[in-house]
This record gives C-alpha cells, sequence and structure tokens, in this order.
C-alpha cells in the first residue's frame, strides 16, 4: 500500500522472487509516495454454502436439482444472510446443535410466560424445531443444513407441547412477528406450518396487517388429500400456499390439491432436527412450507424491496412444471430460478 505525495492511498502490485528485488521495488515506489505495508498477496474466496459439509445432506432431497434446486442460489451467495423468519409453531429447541444462537434468536411465547420457554428457544413438542431445521439448520460439519442458514429464525410460540392452539394465539404471533426488528432487520418471512378448518375474520385481519407491513407469509396447505377441505390461514389470499410432494416428484398423498394452493415443495420423510438434539423424519405440507419459506428469505435477501405479491410472482413464475393432482397450476419451488433473475 503506497499512500501519494497528493494524500491519496492506492494498494500496488508487483512480482518479486527474491527479498532483494521487493527491496528494489519498494525503493522505486518511494520515489513518489511513503510505502505504508508490504506484504505478500493472498487470495481469498466466495464464501457460499458447502452443503458436502453435512453428513445428513445426500438425504435432504427437497433440496436438489429435480426439486429446490438451492445450491446453484447457495453459489450465487444467497444463503439468507441479514434475513429474518419468524417460526410461528410450538417453538425451537435453540441448545440443537445445528440451532444455535446464530440461528435461533429470542422470540415470543403465548402459551406459557416467555421465561418458561425462553422467548420460544425450548419447544415441549418438536414440531417447530424440525420446521426452523429445514429453513436455518447451520452451514457446519453435522447433520443437515437449512435452506437459508445464514438466516435467523424467531421463534413464536403460539402451540403447546400437543402441537394445538388457538386462533387468537396465532393471530397475536402474527401481528407480534410482523411487527419486530433486530440485528438483521424486520422480519420478512413469516411460516405457519399450521392450521385450522373454519374461516376466521380475526385472523386473516393479522395476515392482512403483516402483509401491509411487506412480510411474506407462507403457510401449510393442508394434509386432508386430494378434495381435502380448505385449511386456514393457507386459503387465505394473503398466503403462499404450500402443498406437499414426495421423493418421486409427485404429489403426497395427503396433502390438499385446492385452488388456492400457489406452489408445491418436498414434504414426504424430510430428515430435519428434533428436540432430542438429534435428527429425524416427518411428513406433511407442514414440513413442504419451510422449504418455500427458506426460499422467499433468499430472495428477500437479493431483493429486499419485494413486496409480498411480487415475491409470490416470482415463486409461481419460476417454480417447475405443473404437476398432476393438483387444481390450478401448481410447480414445485425453485432456489435458484427464484434468486437468479434481475429484480
Amino acid at each position: 500500500m503506497v499512500k501519494d505525495d497528493d494524500g491519496t492511498t492506492d494498494v500496488v502490485t508487483f512480482e518479486a522472487s527474491s527479498a532483494l528485488e521487493v527491496q528494489q521495488e519498494v525503493a522505486e515506489l518511494e520515489k513518489t509516495g511513503d510505502v505504508v505495508t508490504v506484504e505478500q498477496d493472498r487470495t481469498v474466496q466466495a464464501l457460499t454454502v458447502n452443503p458436502s459439509d453435512d453428513p445428513a445432506y445426500a438425504q435432504q432431497y427437497g433440496f436438489t436439482t429435480a426439486f429446490g434446486d438451492y445450491a446453484p442460489a447457495w453459489n450465487l451467495g444467497f444463503d439468507g444472510t441479514n434475513v429474518r423468519v419468524a417460526v410461528v409453531d410450538t417453538g425451537a429447541q435453540a441448545n440443537h446443535p445445528d440451532l444455535g444462537p446464530a440461528q435461533v434468536v429470542q422470540g415470543k411465547d403465548f402459551v406459557v410466560s416467555d421465561a418458561a420457554s425462553d422467548f420460544g428457544r425450548v419447544d415441549g413438542n418438536g414440531h417447530g424445531t424440525h420446521v426452523a431445521g429445514t429453513i436455518v439448520a447451520a452451514d457446519n460439519t453435522i447433520g443437515v443444513v437449512g435452506g437459508a442458514p445464514k438466516a435467523k429464525v424467531v421463534p413464536v410460540r403460539v402451540l403447546n407441547c400437543a402441537g394445538s392452539g388457538t386462533y387468537s394465539d396465532v393471530a397475536n404471533g402474527i401481528l407480534w412477528a410482523s411487527d419486530q426488528t433486530g440485528s438483521g432487520g424486520q422480519v420478512k418471512v413469516i411460516n405457519l406450518s399450521l392450521g385450522g378448518s373454519s374461516p376466521s375474520s380475526t385472523l386473516q385481519a393479522a395476515l392482512q396487517t403483516a402483509v401491509s407491513r411487506g412480510v411474506v407469509v407462507v403457510a401449510a396447505a393442508g394434509n386432508g388429500g386430494a378434495g381435502g377441505a380448505a385449511l386456514y390461514p393457507a386459503a387465505y389470499p394473503e398466503a403462499i400456499a404450500v402443498g406437499a410432494v414426495d421423493s418421486t416428484g409427485k404429489i403426497a398423498s395427503y396433502s390438499n390439491s385446492n385452488a388456492y394452493i400457489d406452489v408445491a415443495a418436498a414434504g414426504t420423510n424430510v430428515v430435519s432436527t428434533l428436540r432430542t438434539l438429534d435428527y429425524g423424519t416427518k411428513s406433511g405440507t407442514s414440513m413442504a412450507t419451510p422449504h418455500v419459506a427458506a426460499i422467499a428469505a433468499l430472495l428477500k435477501q437479493k431483493c429486499p424491496f419485494y413486496t409480498p405479491a411480487e415475491v409470490l410472482a416470482r415463486l409461481t413464475t419460476t417454480a417447475g412444471s405443473p404437476l398432476p393432482g393438483f387444481v390450478g397450476t401448481v410447480g414445485i419451488a425453485k432456489a435458484y430460478a427464484a434468486t437468479v433473475a434481475v429484480c
């Protein structure tokens, strides 16, 4: 590094094969300025996600080219950095080795006191922990990797240890989450791997408020099978409704197929984090939903000013080919296709 006589500082490179040649080059530079530092030039590399470091990644079929196609998006540098995703669920077991403080931050508990669940970071059921892992499991040398491993999950506990809760708590959880900010800024995505069979104006109003705040809401379509009854909040237009496919790429036998479904993702035998600090599989549209929430996080990283409507449009227009079995045009959400296009 050289500071010129006019006060500007420049980085100058030269080649030298010996200490004497280095001294000669420095002497020449000293004629026109002050040499501040001299050191050997070294290489750097892009810090992209390396899923092969995580032993169970090979079992995460939902991230492969045939399904979510995440690796090319990671190679572009989209890993969820500075994006906060609220998981409105049973909590998230934050002492899991793949879900440490870098992945799961302080949240809110609407079931018991915040102190009792460490602000949502203790999960008495395990459902929310599994969901959280699919979104943000750490890119390390153990277990699995999340679709947006540098994002942060904000756990919002609205379901009890049996996995049940009330619409009022869910609505309050959505309102609270959409109003939260932290070191990474506002919560940008809300994951709702839950639902009920009855419509609710209170629940829809909460969704409308979240969307008006610019928050993308992703919700599970339901496990009623073909012709299954509508599930709320997924059935509301404010939510991005997610159906499930199995490991063959076909609509899962349990997945709702309703016209309100927007996109699909892997939902059968999805391996992720467990509350027992281990790893295991779960199935359902609940498991498909965090795959899409992770893609939404990658997209919000690239296009931070995208509205929820623009995120939905990008997800649907870049999804895979329409799948038989769903009512309407539903394809598998694709991470790379969603993030590679210009904002």
